[in-house]
């Protein structure tokens, strides 16, 4: 608990050196000023995708501080004035559907400061290569290479995603 309170201190200070969080009922901004006082830009609306797997059905060890995880992020970011979409434990299908729905939704905004994290296990092949998020129904690769590569979620497919993405500021 004391290392996830300490990430999410390390990730809450890098994230609001921007300045403060001001509440409009149209989203949330956050105005940043210069040393006179002057406005000088700064982000619209603060959105959060929080993706956890603490169930895994194929052979994967189980974390169960995961579900906790998420609930101390979701407060800490929802007390920041993020907007905060939640998924655990989800299959191959929703991990990819649930990154394309967030990123579809508010990754086209100039203007938007977006968040991702996973929290769950991850796999990397091919000497350190190649990276994957590893979904709930996702099975170890050295059971089944296919059916894995199938489910999880490459770090090359993240990359895509966030080269597409025209938000002021990203962070996974």
């Amino acid at each position: 608990v004391a290392d996830v309170i300490l990430m999410l201190g390390l990730l809450l200070a890098v994230l609001f050196l921007a300045g403060p969080v001001n509440a409009d009922p149209r989203g949330v901004s956050v105005e940043i000023k210069n040393k006179q006082g002057q406005r000088i830009g700064g982000y619209k609306e603060s959105h959060a995708l929080l993706i956890g797997v603490s169930n895994y059905i194929y052979g994967w060890p189980g974390l169960e501080a995961v579900p906790r995880e998420l609930d101390l992020m979701e407060a800490t970011l929802k007390r920041h004035g993020f907007n905060v979409v939640k998924r655990l434990n989800p299959t191959g299908r929703e991990l990819k559907q649930t990154f394309e729905t967030f990123i579809d939704t508010y990754g086209y905004d100039p203007q938007n400061r977006l968040l991702f994290y996973f929290s769950g296990h991850g796999y990397t092949r091919s000497r350190g290569e190649k990276g994957y998020l590893v979904p709930a129904d996702a099975p170890p690769p050295w059971r089944d290479e296919r059916d894995f590569l199938r489910n999880a979620l490459s770090i090359i497919k993240i990359q895509a995603w966030s080269r597409l993405m025209v938000a002021k500021h990203v962070l996974f």
